[in-house]
């Protein structure tokens, strides 16, 4: 995040900084409340996209710390054009809103499945059930709020993430 790389006296030089983007790591509310303590009158946006889509598939624009007492992760938004974006059981049915579920992404820049690997892509790859093209099943489990607003609350793997990379505990390189 940008207010780790930077000094107080650093900040005068970001005074014609305007909008901010995070993606990569999850968004914790303490971060926030640091970014509009230390850079006041600046917009933060939250994205949330997994490798085997071209691009971020979500976006929060303009996060605020709606409690700062909340101990979750700050909302990743809502699915981008030509993004789907589903939580479903693991039936691939919808689950309802506030209920936990797997996250699925589809849409125009997913990959079509895993080079090389026809097992892998097998195993992560579906049909979209509804509508035409396919879906990914990305390892997180999600829940949209009342407002539409989707939430990552941990994975189903031993994935961890470590400066925007991805780790997998148990495999090794070599």
């Amino acid at each position: 995040m940008i207010l780790e790389r930077i000094g107080g006296a650093d900040l005068e030089q970001l005074a014609s900084l305007r909008e901010v983007f995070s993606s990569g790591e999850a968004l914790k509310p303490e971060m926030v409340a640091a970014f509009h303590k230390h850079l006041p009158q600046r917009n933060l946006h939250n994205s949330y996209g997994v490798t085997e889509v071209s691009i971020d598939s979500t976006i929060h624009m303009n996060v605020q710390v709606e409690d700062p007492r909340a101990r979750r992760n700050i909302s990743i938004g809502r699915p981008i054009g030509n993004n789907f974006i589903y939580v479903l059981d693991e039936m691939q049915n919808p689950v309802p809103i506030g209920v936990h579920g797997h996250l699925y992404i589809g849409g125009v820049g997913l990959a079509r499945g895993c080079y090389g690997d026809p097992v892998k892509t097998g195993q992560a790859f579906y049909a979209n059930p509804f509508t035409d093209g396919r879906i990914y099943r990305t390892g997180d489990i999600a829940y949209y709020d009342a407002t539409g607003k989707l939430y990552i609350v941990g994975r189903i793997d031993n994935q961890l993430k470590i400066r925007g990379m991805r780790v997998e505990l148990g495999k090794s390189p070599m």
